[in-house]
């Protein structure tokens, strides 16, 4: 399936003309596609092993299961984007039990690469906090490798705070947070 050009779509109006909708079982194959086309472009092209596909193909069990969502953007009937949230499942950064609670994790945030630069991810970072919020969470997180300029830039652009920087499997993570309550 091919995937729109931004020129023929008109490059500005993208990001303004996407539906997002819930993810379906019928969605599977083409975020797939997705998320090894995003990758591969990447910096981090050379991490990139099949495997990583495993979170994308059981997103019910990884996302809808765990008091979260995951939202496909599409833009002339093709997906071009993706993003979820879960319900944090690890332990709270610092001693904030009643915080933690309230607090929703961002993941697989990913754009085809012939729409990145286009302000996609920010408007899939804004559609995650509107349901993050109907979900009843306060706070919503992200943990992005420090190599990743681009998505610090836009997390900081849209409100996160960098609170900390862990280690997982020998890769340094920044961990920012942002306060979602009305």
């Amino acid at each position: 399936m091919a995937v729109p050009q931004p020129a023929q779509a008109g490059k500005a109006n993208v990001a303004a003309q996407l539906i997002f909708s819930t993810f379906q079982p019928h969605h599977t194959i083409p975020i797939c596609d997705l998320n090894r086309a995003h990758v591969q472009k990447s910096p981090f092209a050379h991490l990139w092993q099949e495997g990583h596909n495993e979170i994308v193909r059981n997103i019910p069990e990884v996302f809808l299961e765990k008091k979260g969502d995951f939202l496909v953007a599409s833009h002339i009937g093709q997906i071009i984007g993706m993003g979820g949230i879960m319900g944090v499942v690890e332990k709270p950064v610092v001693d904030r039990k009643p915080r933690y609670e309230k607090t929703a994790l961002l993941r697989k945030v990913r754009v085809h690469p012939e729409f990145w630069g286009l302000g996609i991810e920010a408007e899939i970072i804004g559609q995650l906090a509107i349901r993050a919020r109907k979900l009843g969470y306060e706070w919503l997180r992200a943990k992005v490798s420090v190599d990743n300029e681009h998505m610090i830039n836009i997390l900081k652009e849209n409100g996160f705070e960098h609170m900390d920087t862990e280690d997982k499997f020998g890769t340094q993570l920044l961990v920012f947070e942002k306060l979602i309550r009305v």
